[in-house]
């Protein structure tokens, strides 16, 4: 007889249905550094919300395969459809939403690094490798046949399956990802960019920090530099968001410091600026996010 898990949210308040869905893994097959589940599901609606995204520090692509049923939604942008047999690639560090039709998938939940790395600075976020496509069939039946011996495997097996499953993934993402050019510019540019983020980072409780200081700091001329910023509205607009986004994390984590400090500690020149900046990243104030934090996240 088959062994599962039934879940009902029923009894949950409809609010709570969504975030109670997306917490269980059912029937799911651990592996080192990915995992392979299996799941049903009526016809529901993912969307998780940004500062939840942030939160959550997920630094994973999600692989969805779907065995049955259909997919419509929205990814940071880009509109996609999929139905039985097309498998669709989800930035789990990116907004997404998703209306999902009754049906069952497969789903691996895959590390960054080796993705990105065939990428070559091109968003793979909404991208759909549709069923009649050869190597989208090499790799629905890897990941089919993955999950099926997953449970029988012993430690040096499941790492070679592993190894292997993450071949074939990298493999047929390196051929299927967009053929346009990342905006902004070549590989070489997009790990020039990531270089840039790194030093923001550790800059973001220096107001002075701007675009003037990473032409000096990486040599680059201003052309150059907005064009590789040029997906996140520009440099303030990224040094103002990477800010922000600190800064929900500082808020939710602790209490600390105040509204003020953690505005003034993260560059900000006001509680005032930071707050309108905040409520416009986010739809609430600092104040509100302080007190909408969990309980079990003091």
């Amino acid at each position: 007889m088959r062994q599962g898990l039934l879940l009902s949210t029923e009894l949950e308040e409809p609010c709570s249905r969504n975030v109670f869905w997306r917490e269980l893994y059912l029937e799911p097959r651990i592996f080192t550094n990915i995992d392979v589940k299996s799941s049903t599901s009526t016809r529901h609606r993912d969307d998780p919300e940004r500062q939840k995204i942030i939160a959550g520090g997920l630094d994973q692509y999600c692989v969805q395969l779907l065995t049955s049923g259909d997919l419509r939604g929205d990814c940071d942008g880009t509109a996609i459809t999929a139905s039985s047999g097309d498998i669709c690639i989800f930035d789990l560090a990116r907004p997404y939403v998703s209306e999902i039709s009754s049906g069952a998938r497969l789903t691996v939940i895959a590390p960054r690094q080796p993705i990105d790395r065939v990428a070559g600075g091109h968003s793979l976020h909404g991208l759909v490798l549709r069923a009649d496509d050869p190597l989208a069939r090499l790799l629905r039946n890897f990941i089919v046949d993955v999950h099926a011996v997953a449970g029988g495997l012993q430690a040096d097996d499941s790492d070679a399956a592993e190894a292997a499953l993450i071949e074939v993934l990298t493999m047929a993402l390196a051929r299927r990802r967009p053929e346009t050019p990342p905006a902004g510019a070549s590989r070489l540019g997009h790990r020039f960019r990531e270089r840039m983020l790194e030093f923001i980072d550790s800059r973001l409780a220096d107001p002075a920090l701007n675009a003037e200081t990473l032409m000096l700091r990486f040599g680059v001329s201003r052309a150059n530099l907005y064009r590789l910023f040029a997906e996140d509205g520009g440099v303030a607009s990224a040094i103002r968001d990477r800010r922000l986004d600190a800064a929900w994390l500082a808020l939710v984590g602790t209490e600390a410091a105040s509204v003020t400090e953690i505005a003034l500690d993260l560059g900000f020149s006001s509680s005032g600026q930071f707050s309108r900046a905040f409520r416009g990243r986010f739809g609430v104030s600092p104040t509100k996010a302080r007190a909408a934090r969990q309980p079990d996240d003091t």
